[in-house]
């Protein structure tokens, strides 16, 4: 097990950013947030220029470029460009899903203004 991987699983984030304070659990993290500082945005998108610190934030920006929608909805299929939106609008079927175990008809009027 790498020794990042294990301060992972104990919270623990001995690598402190001189700026800020922030802790993180590598080297390497650290190093990407110190861009964030600096200003330095090594990262261009080539369709319009943008530019970012991290590859990471490059990769996620490039769906905005493209119609790709690969996260699904388990509950309606509705489909998004990233996992956040996706996990953020699976919470609205919270309440309509925790009522699937009775018939619409237990509820009367009430399962309607759920839906």
């Amino acid at each position: 097990m790498f020794y990042s991987e294990l301060l992972s699983h104990t919270g623990e984030k001995p690598f402190k950013c001189s700026q800020c304070g922030r802790g993180f659990v590598s080297a390497g993290v650290l190093k990407a947030h110190i861009r964030t500082h600096t200003g330095l945005k090594a990262f261009k998108c080539l369709i319009c220029n943008g530019a970012f610190t991290t590859g990471g934030s490059l990769r996620r920006h490039m769906g905005i470029h493209n119609d790709l929608r690969p996260y699904m909805c388990p509950y309606c299929q509705k489909t998004f460009k990233t996992s956040l939106n996706c996990k953020k609008h699976m919470k609205t079927h919270r309440y309509v899903y925790s009522f699937c175990m009775y018939p619409p008809t237990y509820f009367g009027s009430l399962s309607l203004k759920i839906l």
